[in-house]
């Protein structure tokens, strides 16, 4: 029954009315959980004040949940992933796109060190970064690896932002963008390019030295 009520709860608010306040009544009330409560006697001003405190609260959680829903849904089906560390690097939260990008669990990764999946060769340039961020309030740009769950580097850009002094995040926030595919054909590319010019280098040298060659076969027929 009480089960029934608090899932009602969450639609209706629910003013709980009693006549007594014991040890039995403050439990359900506690198991209930509704939105304010009224004890006998009481009167048509009080039960009107705290029904209309009930569906204001009611309007403004309501109101609450949907933000918080829809950020949810779009963090989810976000191509990038968000992460809050504190000022020391450790990880408060992770959206779930890193499970798809690089298969960690977002809640297996709180209280863990971001600057562990960092490559060895970037942390010194990160941690320089944050220790510099740390009174800063302007986005920076960072480019570094970071570690795949299966052990692999991955090429990411990422945006640090210090928002310490926002009391709703209280923490730097990290967007990460995987950029290992634009990054490997950005070196495919550079490689092509290198090939050609060494190709063209080659063939210029190679009519270079006919042409010296040429000129000691007409030579030699002059000797002749």
């Amino acid at each position: 029954h009480l089960t029934t009520v608090r899932r009602v709860a969450t639609v209706i608010p629910i003013i709980f009315l009693t006549a007594y306040i014991d040890d039995e009544t403050i439990d359900r009330i506690e198991r209930v959980q509704p939105y304010s409560f009224l004890t006998k006697p009481f009167d048509s001003r009080e039960v009107h004040t705290n029904i209309s405190l009930a569906l204001s609260q009611h309007a403004r959680m309501s109101e609450a949940q949907q933000r918080e829903k829809r950020l949810t849904l779009l963090t989810q089906n976000a191509f990038d992933m968000i992460a809050q560390i504190d000022e020391k690097g450790k990880i408060l939260n992770f959206t779930s796109p890193v499970q798809r990008i690089l298969r960690y669990e977002p809640q297996a990764l709180v209280g863990a060190s971001f600057i562990e999946l960092i490559h060895p060769k970037d942390r010194p340039i990160f941690l320089e970064t944050l220790e510099k961020k740390q009174h800063e309030h302007s986005p920076i740009i960072l480019t570094c690896q970071i570690q795949h769950r299966n052990g692999a580097w991955r090429f990411v850009e990422m945006v640090l932002t210090n928002m310490l002094d926002e009391p709703l995040v209280s923490s730097f926030v990290l967007n990460i963008r995987d950029v290992t595919e634009r990054k490997e054909e950005q070196d495919q590319l550079l490689q092509t390019q290198k090939i050609e010019a060494v190709g063209r280098l080659a063939s210029g040298v190679a009519h270079d030295f006919n042409n010296i060659l040429t000129v000691i076969d007409s030579y030699a027929s002059l000797l002749a």
